[in-house]
């Protein structure tokens, strides 16, 4: 499945390449959208189209409205919020849509039904990270660390000196990272455990819920396991500048600094490194590919084997992500998104795809 949108319109091509199987035309200009994780439910917004609206108080602002189709039923429900929407988050079970105002302030609603469960009392918050079991929700507010139940009901709260620009829930614990550098770790209740300084960045791996690398102030980074006592993997002495974990979380790919024509990649299991050369990395999920920029060219190898599987052109700058079964790969280039078969080279389809808003949606159905 492929999502995106040009021209106030969001296209669903359930076969990459083809014409599109449904079209949900805005009157406004498209803000935001978002599509659950069961990949029926999408969720959009817009705004209005006249200069400095926020002077017309008594103009019907379609802003606060939010749009929730189902995509196996082709129907929609109109949500209707009291402030302009700038984010949409769906939990990991499909059934609640968090909604984020200008203001900050979060509703819960029930996808389902369309009702509002609750809203946050206080604003500026930022959304986080859903629990496993979709009963909280982790928000940040500057330097407070909020957590919610599924009606906006503030659970507990914690102050730090700095403002917390990560937060997230590992194994049973909360990790969060401050602007001081400061590492923190809670247990689900909010009770501190542990602290940890000069922290300069925290990426989890993904399908692991232990996994993660934790980037020094000195650039270097270590692997490390959230949950136990000796939790050191293995260490990366030398600076960094970009890490990126493969979509199974089984590798680790690194940026050295002043050095963009290569980068290493590491095996999180053993520790054994590579060196390749080239830009730009995104990984296949089923394959073992990895896509990566060489000049004007996509280059698509074999992780295992080191071999070249296919060269794609590329003429201008934009990213690239692969289908879920690794048989297409995705190449945006300025507006258009170009739809390329990995195995035989051939170029299935382009679309467009507004630049302004978050990139194109590709998901497995």
């Amino acid at each position: 499945m492929l999502v995106h949108s040009y021209d106030n319109k969001i296209s669903v091509q359930t076969k990459p390449g083809h014409q599109p199987t449904q079209v949900y035309q805005h009157t406004e200009t498209l803000r935001v959208f978002a599509l659950s994780s069961n990949s029926r439910y999408l969720a959009s917004t817009s705004s209005i189209n006249i200069a400095d609206a926020d002077a017309y108080t008594d103009y019907p602002d379609s802003s606060c409205r939010i749009f929730l189709w189902d995509l196996n039923t082709d129907t929609r429900k109109v949500l209707q919020g009291d402030d302009k929407v700038e984010d949409l988050s769906f939990s990991n079970n499909s059934k609640i849509l968090v909604t984020k105002s200008k203001k900050g302030y979060l509703s819960f609603w029930d996808v389902e039904s369309g009702d509002l469960q609750g809203k946050s009392k206080s604003p500026w918050n930022k959304v986080r990270m859903f629990s496993k079991d979709d009963s909280r929700l982790l928000a940040s507010n500057g330097p407070e660390l909020v957590c919610y139940d599924m009606k906006g009901k503030v659970l507990f709260s914690i102050k730090h000196k700095f403002y917390v620009d990560f937060a997230a829930y590992v194994d049973d614990t909360i990790l969060v990272r401050t602007g001081d550098h400061r590492l923190w770790k809670y247990d689900v209740l909010g009770n501190l455990l542990r602290q940890e300084s000069d922290v300069e960045k925290i990426l989890l791996a993904p399908g692991s819920e232990d996994t993660m690398l934790v980037v020094k102030k000195d650039l270097s980074a270590q692997i490390v396991s959230a949950s136990r006592s000796s939790p050191l993997l293995f260490r990366v002495d030398e600076p960094y500048m970009d890490f990126q974990f493969s979509r199974d979380g089984k590798l680790l790919v690194g940026q050295r600094r002043w050095k963009w024509n290569y980068f290493h990649m590491w095996n999180i299991e053993t520790g054994e490194r590579q060196t390749i050369e080239g830009r730009d990395v995104t990984f296949s999920k089923e394959k073992n590919y990895i896509a990566i920029t060489r000049g004007e060219s996509i280059c698509i190898l074999n992780v295992q084997s080191g071999e070249i599987v296919r060269m794609i052109p590329k003429r201008s700058f934009g990213g690239s992500q692969f289908s879920e079964d690794g048989n297409i790969l995705f190449v945006q280039e300025g507006i258009t998104v170009k739809i390329w078969d990995v195995k035989y080279g051939t170029l299935l389809g382009q679309v467009k795809h507004e630049t302004n808003i978050p990139p194109p949606i590709i998901r497995e159905v």
